[in-house]
């Protein structure tokens, strides 16, 4: 395989680029195309990669060439294009990761067949790099050494779709589980972490999954017409599901419309869905169903991305073990204490159960480790929750070790009441600054749990 080192070559006035003992491969001229935060990139099966703008539908071609991407297709922390990809010309490696680099068009093959010969189709890219690819066959989920392209296999889940969450957790759609699936998995081990059914995209029940998303605690999921392709029950109009990541249930967000065989499917930070059906990119509102069509594509629509802005690309580019945190300028350096610090919401509690109602307190536990020293926390800063609760006790907060890793720990105390928690609230924040005035905000998962005035009203009380 590839072991990083490449050269670049003009033969017969084409640019060619070599990486190991790879093949070379036909590129198209520069063109020097830059990338903008929010712009969309779109792959077709009829071999293009074209940024497309997402205000005006305009659109640039960036590639052309011999290698055609299936479905995925994502951004390393170069933004550079990764491409899944396949070909009709023997003479170069089919199934293939690609690298594209947009300012250049040159390309390079990261890994090749292998694992993922068996019908590898989506792409993403984890917070440390790796490249992760969802195999419909028997290959399962792969994870690629960017550098080596060596492969590795983490699941033999049968993947169509994959995403990564904030958490750094991996989600993929199961396309040969019965029903069809979406799973949640440890990127390391392969560990699967949970597994919701979703009938509603079910082959049998007139739908065929396609790929799949996720913002804000929402997996959103193409659902494609497929009962006429092989499926036992009508066709259904093609779909995008909505699914709850901590409780799995599913609802038709919008169907029909523009939709008619949805593939790839992207959020941008403010919760617009942008979804590639054949040679089309419709536009769907995260909130209403809403569709509108953005751009027609001639070399197909198949794999979308957006280009996301520094720190927000659920990267680890600084290398610290942790998510980049959006106030960190450029992701170079360790610049906000966010990115190292961390808590507990009632410590030992995974999650945290809070009745919204309660008169009492939580505990919040802010934890040291050897790269935070929780002495450097300014005490009388400390707020959580939405409502911005103050510490309850006088002392503020005090030092013990809650996660037994022998660094001490700072517990604080809030009064549920004042915190603005309601029944919603999947997770709750804790703000506050250093001595030396840097800023931090640490966020951790809760669970609410209803109380008798929140239940329906159609349920009758007990009688007395």
């Amino acid at each position: 395989m590839a072991n990083g080192s490449s050269v670049v070559r003009t033969l017969g006035g084409r640019n060619w680029l070599i990486v190991g003992v790879l093949a070379m491969c036909h590129l198209e001229p520069a063109t020097g195309v830059v990338l903008f935060p929010g712009d969309l990139l779109v792959a077709g099966q009829g071999g293009g990669v074209t940024r497309v703008d997402p205000s005006t539908g305009a659109l640039t071609q960036i590639y052309q060439g011999d290698f055609l991407p299936r479905a995925g297709i994502a951004l390393d922390a170069n933004q550079d294009i990764l491409l899944m990809t396949e070909t009709n010309d023997p003479s170069l490696p089919n199934f293939a990761v690609i690298r594209l680099d947009p300012g250049t068009s040159q390309i390079a093959v990261v890994s090749s067949g292998g694992l993922l010969a068996s019908g590898a189709f989506d792409i993403a890219v984890g917070p440390s790099g790796s490249i992760f690819a969802g195999n419909i066959g028997p290959g399962g989920v792969v994870k690629i050494d960017p550098s080596t392209g060596e492969q590795t296999l983490i699941s033999s889940i049968s993947a169509f779709g994959i995403a990564f969450d904030d958490r750094g957790d991996l989600w993929v759609g199961g396309f040969a589980d019965v029903p069809e699936s979406v799973v949640r998995l440890d990127p390391n081990t392969g560990v699967e972490l949970d597994r919701y059914p979703v009938p509603l995209c079910d082959l049998s029940g007139g739908r065929a999954f396609r790929l799949l998303t996720i913002h804000d605690d929402f997996l959103f999921v193409n659902c494609s017409r497929g009962g006429v392709n092989g499926g036992s029950g009508e066709a259904e109009e093609s779909a995008i599901l909505r699914i709850d990541v901590f409780t799995g249930v599913a609802t038709i967000l919008t169907s029909g419309g523009f939709l008619f065989d949805p593939y790839g499917i992207a959020v941008a930070p403010d919760g617009m869905i942008f979804v590639a059906d054949l040679g089309r990119v419709i536009e769907v509102d995260s909130g209403s169903g809403d569709q509108s069509l953005l751009a027609t594509i001639e070399a197909g629509a198949t794999g979308i991305t957006i280009v996301r802005a520094a720190c927000e690309d659920r990267l680890d580019n600084d290398g610290d073990g942790f998510i980049d945190f959006p106030d960190d300028p450029d992701c170079s350096d360790v610049d906000s204490v966010s990115e190292l610090l961390a808590i507990e919401i009632k410590p030992g509690a995974d999650p945290a159960s809070i009745n919204p109602r309660s008169h009492g307190v939580i505990p919040v536990a802010i934890l040291g480790s050897a790269t935070f020293d929780v002495g450097r926390v300014d005490l009388s800063t400390l707020e959580f929750g939405p409502g911005s609760a103050k510490p309850a006790h006088k002392g503020l907060g005090k030092l013990q070790d809650v996660n037994g890793d022998r660094f001490p720990d700072l517990i604080s105390h809030y009064r549920t009441t004042q915190t603005g928690i309601v029944p919603a609230d999947r997770e709750a924040c804790l703000t506050g600054s250093t001595s030396d005035s840097v800023w931090f905000r640490a966020c951790d998962e809760i669970r609410t749990v209803p109380t008798r005035l929140d239940l329906p009203s159609e349920i009758p009380r007990r009688a007395r």
